[in-house]
């Protein structure tokens, strides 16, 4: 990448002035045109007139997705019983036929068109296209050459197309081989101010369970760089990914110190995902570079989708609903023992229910005791001796069953006692 004009803080604290090119390797554009060769002998006959023509064709291909079309060399001067053409003898046209391979697939090129008059000078090839989905050259050969000449008979005054079959050899020609790609990298195309690039990343994520959530966590390898100055500055990523089918984007964010000459490090980037799945496909489809503080946006595609692997994980946890509970109270004073007996159950149905249950004892408005105690066998037993019952009259009790994760709270009815 390239950042524009800026400042900077230098690692020695000094404001710098100065411009960052992040470089990566130039990204390798379509290849859509190639210069074939070959050398053939053409040779027709027409009643007892033998004709004959060297053609060594310097054909330029090209494609665009729709067609691929060719314009070639001059062919050979048309010899006529093994002298120049002569004798009244003329060249009015040509329809030539060029069969070539194109990326391992036939493509037969043709071309039609009349000539002025000519005798024993060369010739030119009509321009040749032929229908094709071909984008992007790989490969390219001339696989075979025929012609049919229009020849202007003198003795007749007529004009005779003469066939003319050619023999000889091409040379297979290939496209340049672009950037190389580090085994096990996944390589992304970018655009930008710096132009294309290619960028090339390990996809190897780190998955796990995380609650309900499955979490995504993944390093970005280093964006190899050439900086003329030392900058931090925020910059963020952001992956576009499929988790079983469901697009996610991945972000991750990092002030980052770029050094001059140095690779550049990229913030990891992470997604939670709630899904209750084991099994985690991951598909990488897009990336994007942000640096926020120079509003500056680096977009990079695939060509399809990257896999990054299928990855096991620990079953969501089981969510269990708390079940509705029931407390109730009753309070006993015994005289003789002087002391009160105060007890709470608390069922959820039949079932005895777990937990604490908070006893709060009231004489009027002032509290004489207050306890939480936790349940046995589903009751809350709290006794109350003379030392707490110092006064003779109407003491009040509230119980609450406080609650957990599989039981709900739920209060008792208010109950009393009376002190003789």
């Amino acid at each position: 990448m390239r950042f524009k004009k800026f400042l900077g803080v230098a690692a020695t604290g000094a404001l710098v002035a100065g411009s960052v090119a992040a470089m990566a390797a130039p990204a390798q554009a379509a290849t859509t045109s190639a210069s074939l060769a070959g050398s053939y002998e053409c040779s027709g006959k027409y009643s007892s007139f033998s004709f004959t023509s060297s053609y060594t064709p310097g054909l330029e291909l090209s494609v665009d997705g729709t067609k691929a079309s060719a314009t070639s060399s001059n062919m050979g001067a048309l010899i006529y019983n093994g002298a120049p053409l002569g004798m009244g003898f003329q060249i009015r046209g040509a329809d030539v036929t060029v069969d070539t391979t194109i990326n391992g697939a036939s493509v037969q090129l043709t071309g039609s068109h009349d000539l002025t008059t000519l005798t024993s000078a060369e010739f030119t090839v009509p321009a040749l296209s032929a229908a094709s989905t071909v984008d992007d050259l790989k490969t390219a050969q001339i696989a075979g050459v025929s012609a049919t000449i229009d020849v202007f008979v003198p003795f007749s005054g007529t004009t005779v197309p003469v066939a003319m079959t050619c023999t000889g050899t091409s040379t297979l020609w290939e496209a340049p081989a672009g950037p190389s790609i580090p085994e096990g990298h996944t390589a992304f195309d970018c655009t930008g101010d710096f132009g294309p690039m290619v960028y090339t990343t390990e996809l190897k994520p780190t998955v796990k369970r995380d609650g309900k959530n499955v979490t995504i966590a993944l390093q970005p390898n280093d964006l190899a760089g050439i900086v003329p100055v030392p900058v931090t500055t925020n910059m963020a990523v952001t992956m576009g990914l499929t988790v079983n089918g469901v697009a996610v984007d991945a972000t991750g964010t990092a002030a980052t110190t770029i050094v001059p000459s140095t690779p550049i490090k990229l913030p990891a980037v992470s997604a939670a995902v709630a899904t209750t799945a084991t099994k985690i496909d991951i598909k990488v489809t897009s990336m994007k570079i942000d640096v926020p503080s120079f509003k500056m946006t680096f977009p990079c595609t695939l060509a399809e989708p990257a896999d990054a692997g299928s990855h096991t994980v620990d079953p969501a946890p089981v969510v269990v609903k708390a079940a509705a509970t029931k407390s109730v109270t009753k309070a006993t004073y015994k005289k003789k023992a002087k002391k009160a007996v105060i007890k709470t159950t608390v069922k959820a149905g039949k079932k005895n229910a777990t937990g604490k249950v908070t006893i709060v004892v009231k004489k009027g408005k002032k509290v004489v005791a207050k306890k939480t105690i936790t349940l046995k066998k589903g009751q809350a037993t709290l006794v109350l001796k003379k030392g707490k019952l110092k006064k003779k009259g109407v003491y009040t009790v509230k119980a609450n069953f406080v609650g957990n994760k599989s039981f709900k709270k739920s209060g008792a009815k208010k109950v009393t006692f009376r002190v003789k």
